[in-house]
C-alpha cells in the first residue's frame, strides 16, 4: 500500500525517524478529523486524545506538524475503521520499538490502548451495512482518501524548513 511505502524509513529506523513519524501521525489525524463530522464518529474521543498526545510528544521535543489539508467530507465508518484499526498496529509498533520501557521513556501517543471495545462496535457497525450498497462503496473510497491525507502528511514533514526544526 502506498501509506505504507511512505512510512517505510520509520518501519526501517524507528528511533531515527521518530520525530518524523509522530509529526506525520499529528498532521495526518488533524486532517482525517477535519474531514468528518465528528459527531458521527466512534472514535472522536479516541481521536482527539491522539491529536492531544502528539501535540503534548511533539511540543516536548520542541517541534510541530506541518498540516495537512482536509480534502473533503469523509464517511464516518471510513474514519472510525482507519482510527480504530491503526490502533491495533500502533500497540504492535510500540512493542516492537519500545519492548519493555517504562511509561516515561515512551511518547504518549504509543501509550493509549488499542481500544476493543470501540472497535468491536466499529465492526458491528460495517456488519450492518450492504456490501453491494453505494454506503459501501463510499466507504471504501473514503477509507483510500483517508489514508491519502496520511500521504501528503508525510511528505510535508520533509518540507525543508521542517527537517531543519528536527
Amino acid at each position: 500500500m502506498a501509506t505504507e511505502h511512505g512510512l517505510a524509513r520509520f518501519t526501517a529506523a524507528p528511533i531515527e525517524h521518530l520525530l518524523w513519524f509522530l509529526a506525520t501521525q499529528r498532521a495526518g489525524l488533524w486532517a482525517v478529523f477535519c474531514s468528518a463530522d465528528p459527531g458521527a464518529l466512534i472514535c472522536t474521543p479516541v481521536l482527539r486524545d491522539l491529536i492531544a498526545r502528539l501535540d503534548a510528544d511533539l511540543a516536548a521535543c520542541g517541534t510541530t506538524a506541518h498540516p495537512a489539508q482536509p480534502l473533503r467530507g469523509l464517511d464516518p465508518l471510513a474514519v472510525d475503521y482507519l482510527i480504530l484499526g491503526s490502533r491495533l498496529g500502533t500497540e504492535v509498533l510500540r512493542r516492537q520499538i519500545f519492548g519493555d520501557h517504562p511509561p516515561g521513556a515512551i511518547p504518549t501517543y504509543f501509550q493509549l490502548s488499542p481500544q476493543p471495545d470501540l472497535w468491536r462496535a466499529h465492526c458491528a457497525a460495517l456488519d450492518a451495512l450492504d456490501p453491494a450498497s453505494p454506503r459501501a462503496a463510499a466507504v471504501i473510497a473514503d477509507t483510500n482518501t483517508a489514508f491519502s491525507l496520511f500521504q501528503q502528511a508525510a511528505r510535508l514533514q520533509d518540507a525543508p524548513e521542517k527537517v531543519a526544526a528536527l
